[in-house]
């Protein structure tokens, strides 16, 4: 049977469904790792001595180990859904659009700048029993890029506020989530203060460093998440007139 115009198509809707849903996907094991495995909630403080370090990746290694590999595997399903809403991102922007390419490139960025910090770390527990100085450092250099690398998420927050608010007849997003994603961003700048302090609010474990990354990288994912189903789901795929 030869769908009519403006019938959407089940079979591109369920993978653009399937895309977003590798979303939900990578929070639920990411968290499972990161929380549940290996009990990096609290993180550890930039300020922890040699021993509190060493105890991190010594102390349960295997059960650190299993969490960092759940963490590292969930950054995969970020790539299915950064494909996702770079398609209607498009949708968006028409034919001419810098800001889908901006979103995409920055996509395969956000990829590397979770699987590097947890790979590090995956490294450290390697040997636990290593020089702790040698430890400490591979903990720093874990840590300190896993909260700071802030840059490629806040230009694809801003991607989504330049895209909706550049288009005022756009139906994809409603206006107000440009705002959102605006605000969202803003929201990262306090990273830049992470190699200044190993203490207090602004230390890489502190509430303005690590918590408010935490709140707004996985909200923004976890309320986007949702508008982009929703946007899959209200769109109708118009098929040329001579497919009819």
């Amino acid at each position: 049977m030869i769908r009519g115009v403006g019938e959407p198509d089940p079979v591109n809707r369920r993978a653009q469904l399937a895309c977003a849903w590798s979303g939900v996907v990578f929070l639920v094991m990411f968290a499972i790792g990161m929380v549940a495995l290996a009990q990096f909630i609290p993180p550890p403080k930039a300020n922890d001595s040699l021993g509190q370090t060493v105890s991190l990746y010594a102390d349960h290694t295997n059960r650190v180990r299993a969490g960092l590999v759940l963490m590292m595997s969930a950054a995969g399903f970020t790539a299915p859904w950064y494909g996702v809403m770079a398609v209607h991102i498009k949708r968006i922007e028409g034919r001419i659009s810098p800001l889908t390419y901006t979103w995409i490139a920055c996509g395969g960025a956000m990829i590397l700048v979770i699987l590097s910090p947890v790979m590090t770390m995956i490294v450290a527990s390697f040997r636990p029993g290593r020089d702790p100085q040698i430890t400490q450092a591979l903990n720093d250099l874990a840590w300190i890029p896993f909260i700071m690398v802030y840059p490629p998420v806040l230009i694809q927050q801003l991607t989504i506020t330049g895209a909706i608010l550049g288009n005022a007849r756009q139906t994809v997003f409603p206006r107000w989530v440009a705002y959102l994603n605006f605000w969202f961003a803003v929201l990262l700048v306090p990273a830049v203060a992470i190699p200044f302090f190993k203490h207090g609010p602004f230390a890489w474990h502190g509430i303005f460093e690590f918590w408010l990354a935490a709140v707004d990288f996985f909200g923004w994912f976890a309320v986007m998440t949702v508008f982009l189903m929703k946007a899959i789901r209200e769109h109708q795929i118009d098929l040329p007139a001579s497919a009819q």
